[in-house]
């Protein structure tokens, strides 16, 4: 985890705090914000809200490569003592997260809860727009050889896809991008970590590698007991138990 954490984009910040606050008090503090946010916390956010009780006069307060020296040094506490949970950098954020080794249990926890799935056709769309974005309608639909209307209203009401822009071609058709929820649901840092093209037929092979349960999209309990969508293109989208 901890070269995990080496590898990610570090902004070139002085860490030696100009008013030094002890890792003692700074690790608690850091841990409680990531733990308490329900989303990412950026480390610019984490920096701004340290920045209220330690930024002086003069000082610029606690620099953001101190706190990523604190999320280091609290993942590595967790690896030491065995712990079920760490801070991953997703998103461009920092997040706890179950570790990999307890995924298993935590499948079991939640199999008899209700899931919306993303049918074959929106995972097909929605795999083209991440490695072709920005792209339109028209194109998509000239590589599906098929509409796709209603998996881009799918995608955009999951907030997994959105506008982008338009084309300088004829009509100016929408561009569509993936977004940040696209990155949290995969667990991606950036859209860069996609794997390679080259690469997913390796991935295929590998027995375990569960695809479709991967690119499952979790639903909140309140719209899992809403009707299935009835589109003549969604008629293998269904409700799980």
């Amino acid at each position: 985890m901890a070269d995990e954490l080496k590898n990610q984009p570090i902004p070139q910040a002085d860490t030696t705090d100009d008013l030094f606050v002890p890792d003692d008090t700074l690790m608690p503090i850091v841990e409680a914000l990531i733990f308490a946010s329900e989303a990412p916390v950026s480390l610019s956010s984490l920096k701004l809200l340290l920045d209220e009780e330690y930024a002086v006069l003069g000082s610029g307060g606690v620099p953001e490569g101190r706190i990523v020296e604190v999320i280091d040094r609290l993942n590595r506490q967790y690896e030491d003592q065995k712990r079920a949970f760490l801070i991953r950098y997703i998103a461009d954020g920092y997040l706890f997260m179950t570790h990999e080794n307890q995924a298993g249990w935590v499948a079991k926890l939640y199999r008899n809860k209700q899931s919306k799935r993303i049918n074959q056709t929106a995972l097909e769309t929605l795999a083209i727009i991440a490695y072709k974005q920005p792209i339109s309608k028209p194109e998509i639909e000239n590589i599906r050889r098929a509409s796709a209307d209603y998996s881009v209203k799918i995608l955009l009401e999951r907030n997994l896809i959105t506008v982008v822009g338009r084309a300088e071609t004829v009509g100016k058709p929408l561009l569509y991008g993936s977004t940040r929820e696209f990155l949290l649901h995969f667990g991606l840092k950036s859209i860069t970590e996609l794997p390679k093209l080259r690469e997913i037929s390796e991935i295929m092979k590998d027995d375990e590698f569960e695809f479709e349960q991967q690119m499952r999209i979790k639903m909140e309990d309140s719209d899992a007991g809403n009707p299935a969508d009835t589109s003549p293109e969604q008629n293998d989208e269904q409700l799980e138990s």
